[in-house]
């Protein structure tokens, strides 16, 4: 696929989230709210930041995989192998 096709896509799906994302944040300004709703959203945005370097690190993220764990086709198809 080339790139402007891929970018034409990106742009098309993540429009309607900024769009949302502005009209939010403007009404968070608009009432006031701004500096009492920024702790708690940056509050998990750093428990999420430090829960996946956390897991990440003690590699819990995503299990290990063998090539003999994977299964390939069904239980029948292993049985006519």
């Amino acid at each position: 696929m080339s790139r402007w096709r891929f970018a034409v896509l990106i742009a098309l799906f993540g429009a309607p989230f900024v769009f949302l994302m502005a009209t939010g944040a403007y009404h968070l300004w608009d009432r006031g709210w701004t500096f009492i709703v920024s702790w708690p959203m940056s509050l998990c945005i750093v428990s999420a930041l430090a829960l996946a370097y956390y897991w990440q690190r003690k590699r819990r993220l995503l299990p290990k995989l063998s090539e003999d764990s994977i299964p390939h086709g069904s239980l029948r198809d292993q049985e006519a192998w």
